[in-house]
């Protein structure tokens, strides 16, 4: 990658900056000077499918460092540690959940499980992985390159080779010139009144950038941030531009399907009922999944460039529009959308947001993660007041997803995991954290 050199525009000081360049080198000429080159760029970091495929393992349970997506199954939580693999958590007592294991997948950042079997992605590769023995966890297929598309994927003559993420690199170039032959350190260019500066910008174009529980082959339930998500026999999954559909009638035996191109910019899949809701940048979009091995476009409802995930509930779909760097926007807003026709959505009502990540509904209770603003719990029994009946707002706490639960909610952010007692929606209560970085 090229590093880019930023300008500056000197303007009237143009001469006077001239007057002096060349009054140094009259005076210094015969000086021999070190110069020193300061700059910053990225260096990408490699990695073969072999040594990522051999990474995998089970060991004892970590601390959490950085907590990503969420899922529920069974009395269990399953704690993404982006990029590096999953935390097993038993949660059968959630004023007291206990991190039992921790799952080492290379690449991970998604997942959903059905049954016995979890499944997640390592970069290009899906696992699908037995666990129903916490002490005998095992991979019990694992389905090859599927997810091309989410990083640098090549072939390197015998050996395939994925980009696994870029390395910030500062280097510093030290030589010695006569002053009267060499070009002033930090100086590349002279022209129109602008001056080129050995201050260099790089930008880093990787990107790091989941229905109810129960026993048997029942699945569990994912956040909203969710990239994988299952209804019936199939697992759906979205990269940046492609719905994939995976054949899970077999749990342990997934079978890559159809892969249906969307748009650019898709961020995140919720289910309900036989229809797929995706959240893009530019979008929410509505699939028919009745057929469920060929899902088909029903509708786009459009709005502003916003990172953009999305619920639904009954004829009403709930969208989330953030601003920040990554999303590139700068909304802020819950957007209310009447889905009664499904080829027809439209907008109901947008109340303003801090900036608003994850969301969940249970009955007529909505969760909002609000970022570094915290959690916010609404009273969305109508719709078109939402925001007028704030019932709870935890501003000293990040938050990044939801998941709601039967009176109990699953909330991560960059403090860590948190647990809510909200059975009694006027009487709201604390049960739990596990800290990033704890101890265990």
């Amino acid at each position: 990658m090229r590093p880019t050199p930023t300008y500056r525009n000197f303007g009237s000081f143009a001469g006077l900056f001239m007057l002096l360049l060349t009054g140094m080198f009259m005076t210094a000429c015969e000086d021999d000077v070190k110069v020193t080159h300061t700059y910053t760029y990225f260096e990408p970091v490699y990695a073969t499918t072999s040594e990522i495929r051999d990474a995998f393992d089970v060991i004892a349970p970590q601390a959490i460092t950085s907590s990503g997506k969420i899922y529920y199954l069974n009395g269990y939580i399953f704690l993404n540690e982006p990029g590096k693999g999953i935390h097993i958590i038993n949660n059968e007592d959630p004023s007291n959940p206990v991190n039992e294991a921790f799952i080492n997948i290379p690449g991970n950042f998604d997942m959903a499980a059905k049954g016995n079997i979890l499944y997640a992605d390592s970069y290009i590769d899906l696992l699908a992985i037995d666990i129903s023995d916490l002490d005998n966890i095992e991979i019990k297929k694992r389905v090859e390159n599927v997810f091309p598309i989410r990083y640098d994927f090549f072939y390197n003559g015998a050996e395939s080779v994925v980009l696994t993420e870029y390395k910030e690199v500062r280097q510093v170039d030290v030589y010695e010139d006569d002053l009267g032959q060499m070009v002033h350190p930090g100086v590349f260019a002279w022209g129109h009144g602008f001056l080129a500066t050995a201050e260099f910008s790089v930008n880093s174009f990787y990107d790091a950038g989941a229905p109810r529980s129960g026993g048997g082959s029942s699945s569990g339930v994912g956040g909203s941030m969710a990239r994988f998500t299952i209804a019936g026999h199939y697992l759906y999954t979205v990269d940046s531009y492609n719905l994939s559909v995976f054949d899970i009638v077999n749990l342990d035996d997934p079978v890559a399907g159809n892969t249906v191109e969307i748009s650019w910019d898709i961020e995140t899949i919720f289910p309900y009922g036989d229809k797929l809701f995706i959240g893009s940048r530019a979008g929410m979009y509505i699939f028919n999944a009745s057929n469920p091995e060929s899902p088909y476009l029903l509708s786009k409802f459009e709005h502003v460039r916003s990172c953009d995930p999305v619920i639904a509930d009954k004829n009403i779909a709930y969208v989330t529009l953030r601003s920040g760097t990554e999303c590139e926007g700068f909304t802020n807003q819950l957007d209310v959308i009447d889905v009664t026709s499904l080829e027809n959505p439209t907008l109901m009502k947008t109340f303003a947001m801090q900036n608003p990540h994850g969301l969940g509904k249970d009955d007529n209770l909505l969760f909002i993660a609000e970022g570094e603003y915290g959690l916010k719990v609404f009273d969305a029994s109508d719709p078109l007041l939402i925001g007028e009946r704030l019932l709870e707002h935890y501003d000293n706490i990040h938050a990044y997803d939801v998941i709601p639960l039967d009176g109990i909610l699953l909330m991560t952010g960059d403090d860590g995991l948190f647990q809510y007692d909200y059975s009694d929606p006027e009487n709201i209560q604390f049960l739990s954290k596990i800290s990033v970085n704890a101890s265990l």
